[in-house]
């Protein structure tokens, strides 16, 4: 088709030259494919020149190229239309077509003068040797009259798949990549970043505080700039160290999660793995914090109608540090010290996890 026959088509008329001042053409379009010609005195984006009928445009098509408006503008061939290009449009509603011509371009319709190109209803259908251009790109992977597979050992001359996995853009057969850094930030200490929004981190954990299952004992701000601390649970028993007395060098005053890993055969950390697999026996350390912190603590269980830790009549609480084969450590929580008990004894536990 030669752009000539496009542009008789698209005005159907004997042409001459106007000198009157910028006119507006217009076409009516129907549903489906219609054949237009571009009138324009320069190249356009395919977007800004059919912007007034883009809602409607399922897809445009030129002998170089397409555009559907659904798809990136990296998938589409068509960027951009010239003066006298022959254009097939799809369109799913009727409407019509504007252009604002400038006096010195326009070529105006005076009267239809071919009565077989003028009783052509211009479908699409009706063309012979129709080009075969895909409507999306999955039609492009069946090397159907397009190339789908390097034929030259040159990558710079034929079609080439463009994928993004995460930030990074890639060519494909050793085409390269690129990073895309757009709308693409990393928050320092303190600093959250949530839908592009920045903001300082708030740290809104305290003494007393009924959350995560337990209640907050202990606080402190880690080097990572947020807060940090230890949580009591709510559930209390009443159970042996171990049953069977073993050796288990559970012996780290400040690290009670360490010292439960070590322990077998022990009722004790039964129970408290049964609050979850985070929870632990408190090393010595660690249970001090919650004695120093009992008022706080109390104050929430009595508030959420749970049990208290207990304050008089020796009350006291297996730790996870052992003393020997056959004893471990216990803290009293009435008065802050530390002894040693059988460890088949049954005495309170309470379990803590960290935050």
């Amino acid at each position: 088709m030669k752009k000539g026959i496009i542009l008789f088509y698209l005005f159907s008329s004997i042409f001459s030259y106007s000198q009157s001042l910028d006119t507006v053409l217009t076409k009516k379009l129907k549903i489906g494919w219609n054949l237009v010609g571009f009138i324009g005195q320069n190249p356009e984006s395919t977007k800004e020149a059919l912007d007034s009928i883009m809602p409607y445009i399922e897809m445009i098509k030129t002998f170089d190229g397409f555009y559907t408006p659904d798809l990136e503008d990296y998938l589409n061939s068509l960027d951009s239309l010239l003066p006298l290009d022959g254009i097939l449009i799809k369109i799913n509603k009727e409407c019509e077509l504007k252009r604002l011509v400038k006096k010195s371009a326009i070529i105006y319709i005076d009267k239809e003068i071919d009565p077989i190109f003028s009783a052509w209803d211009k479908s699409y259908d009706d063309l012979i040797n129709k080009p075969n251009i895909p409507e999306k790109v999955s039609q492009l992977e069946n090397d159907l009259g397009y190339l789908t597979i390097e034929k030259d050992s040159d990558i710079t001359n034929e079609i080439q798949t463009i994928s993004k996995t995460g930030n990074l853009i890639i060519l494909s057969n050793s085409g390269g990549t690129i990073t895309d850094s757009v709308n693409t930030y990393f928050g320092g200490k303190g600093i959250d970043i949530s839908n592009n929004i920045i903001s300082l981190s708030k740290n809104t954990f305290y003494l007393g505080q009924d959350t995560l299952n337990g209640i907050v004992f202990h606080i402190y701000i880690g080097n990572d700039g947020i807060q940090h601390g230890l949580i009591v649970s709510k559930t209390e028993y009443n159970t042996q160290w171990q049953t069977v007395s073993s050796i288990t060098n559970s012996n780290r005053t400040w690290d009670g999660y360490y010292n439960t890993s070590l322990i077998t055969n022990s009722p004790a950390i039964t129970s408290i793995l049964e609050l979850g697999v985070d929870w632990y026996l408190p090393s010595f350390d660690e249970i001090q914090y919650l004695f120093q912190n009992k008022l706080h603590v109390n104050k929430a269980l009595n508030d959420g109608n749970s049990e208290l830790l207990k304050y008089n009549n020796q009350p006291r609480y297996w730790i996870s540090m052992e003393a020997d084969q056959y004893n471990a450590y216990y803290f009293d929580l009435s008065s802050g010290n530390m002894g040693q008990y059988p460890k088949s004894s049954n005495l309170f536990v309470r379990g803590i996890k960290a935050f």
